[in-house]
């Protein structure tokens, strides 16, 4: 396998077809509704320790918060909720967008992979993500049921081993993990680029990855899997820098210098923001057709070397027939 001429046809890929950034940028919404937490927790911000325990000065930062938050929420209940509720109706659209996003992204990969030529277009590509819809919400669903159960298990082992099966597991948990992750990715490929149902596609990307193809799966995961992750950590670090201006308010105190160290990271975040869309939707559309494309070129060397010597000679054409 030849990961140069992989990661070089994935650059082509992309850069010929900008239209795939715009559904690379789709498919990461899954990622960022990953997040999240109890959706009451808006309308009361309260720390139950001692705020003077903790260290360097903190303590002053952490009193200046939870004092501006609970004058903000006393008065703005119904608001908080509203909020509330528009989280929950962005996180179900973003989830769809995501799903379409994400078969949308691997088909059309896998369409320029099979002729070059073809001019890949939204309307087209969105249909093709809706049509892998629910297939995909369903894998999603499968996944989420069994992190249940291993979560249960672990508790279960944890208890009856005293904390034994809890420590064995969480030095499982990183291969584990990485596993999982490879074989969802060959999953979502096999559902959208094959066209199988859910179940038969596992038993595939299983038998693919973990039988035949595990040690060039591993090292592409390496590449991708931890370049991907620095690459995407620098591109959303400048948020981060972002948040100073609310930070170092926070630690003078006062309304004003508060409400101000917001509005001043917001109108930042809101001016990088076209910037990161850019860069997060090509590094999605990038790191997704390379797994597409080392997957074609991966199936289809495995299916030439399954040809015997008469059936490889039959698919040569003759020189007569070149014409």
């Amino acid at each position: 396998m030849n990961f140069g001429d992989v990661f070089s046809k994935a650059w082509k890929t992309i850069w010929n077809n900008k239209i795939l950034w715009v559904f690379g940028l789709m498919a990461g919404f899954l990622s960022a509704n990953n997040g999240g937490g109890n959706p009451g927790s808006g309308i009361r911000y309260e720390y139950s320790g001692n705020w003077q325990n903790l260290p360097f000065g903190l303590h002053q930062w952490g009193t200046n918060l939870e004092q501006y938050m609970d004058r903000f929420a006393a008065p703005n209940v119904a608001i908080i909720l509203a909020l509330v509720c528009l989280g929950i109706l962005f996180a179900l659209l973003f989830t769809f967008l995501g799903i379409v996003g994400q078969g949308a992204l691997v088909k059309g990969v896998w369409q320029y992979d099979e002729d070059n030529t073809r001019k890949l277009r939204f309307g087209p590509l969105f249909k093709e993500g809706l049509k892998y819809f629910w297939k995909l919400f369903a894998l999603g669903l499968l996944l989420f049921a069994a992190g249940i159960g291993v979560a249960i298990v672990v508790v279960i082992l944890a208890v009856v081993t005293l904390g034994i099966g809890a420590v064995i597991f969480a030095c499982l948990a990183i291969p584990l993990a990485i596993g999982v992750a490879i074989l969802l990715k060959q999953t979502v490929i096999s559902i959208v680029a094959e066209d199988m149902d859910i179940f038969a596609a596992i038993e595939h990307a299983w038998d693919f990855v973990f039988q035949k193809n595990l040690g060039n799966y591993l090292l592409m995961w390496l590449i991708v899997g931890v370049g991907g992750a620095v690459v995407n950590f620098l591109v959303a670090l400048p948020f981060a820098a972002m948040a100073l201006p609310m930070l170092g308010s926070l630690a003078f105190g006062g309304d004003t210098a508060i409400g101000g160290g917001m509005l001043v990271g917001f109108i930042l975040g809101l001016a990088y923001l076209p910037i990161y869309l850019v860069l997060a939707g090509g590094l999605r559309a990038f790191t997704d057709s390379v797994w597409a494309i080392f997957y074609r070129e991966l199936r289809f060397a495995h299916d030439e070397a399954s040809l015997t010597s008469a059936e490889l000679e039959a698919s040569i054409p003759a020189s007569g027939d070149e014409a």
